[in-house]
């Protein structure tokens, strides 16, 4: 089963990678009804990955786990920016665009655990920690928004930065 849904996986992000190409080439009308079966496809495949019983007997350390990922990335992240030269409200802005571990985490756990590189426990715990992360990222990026928002408003008025600006417009 496991490498069944690894192929569906990867089938998907094919696909899905192809869909941008032709994107690209201006043909997005005959597209997007593909788009959208695929990625709801897709989204299907990693709710069949997904052990809720595993989830249930664990879900303390899956929450601890994800908390850790999230913070952690965005961390790294707007360190990485703020090293590139943004402000530290963009870098922690972008740092939370990227918190999440992603599908590709996703797809390389499936295909660790069906080429028998991983063990089953750990496989359970990798997908539980990437489905939750792309669950809760938008409630973590917006959650960040609003702190930066919020200490963007006693900033000079010639100060705001252009990230915050259009994150102020949303």
């Amino acid at each position: 089963m496991g490498a069944l849904l690894a192929r569906l996986s990867v089938l998907c992000v094919v696909i899905l990678l192809l869909i941008a190409l032709l994107r690209r080439w201006r043909l997005p009308y005959l597209v997007a009804p593909f788009k959208v079966f695929f990625v709801a496809l897709y989204f299907v495949s990693v709710g069949l990955m997904i052990d809720l019983r595993y989830i249930a007997d664990h879900w303390l350390s899956i929450a601890a786990i994800t908390g850790t990922v999230l913070a952690s990335n965005s961390l790294l992240s707007a360190v990485v920016f703020r090293g590139m030269g943004m402000s530290w409200r963009e870098s922690w802005w972008a740092g939370a665009l990227l918190s999440q571990t992603g599908e590709l985490g996703l797809l390389a756990c499936s295909l660790a655990a069906a080429w028998g590189m991983i063990d089953e426990g750990i496989y359970k715990l990798a997908v539980a920690v990437t489905s939750l992360a792309l669950l809760v990222s938008t409630g973590w990026t917006s959650i960040l928004r609003t702190i930066l928002v919020r200490k963007n408003r006693g900033a000079a008025p010639g100060r705001k930065t252009r990230v915050l600006h259009q994150v102020e417009k949303r």
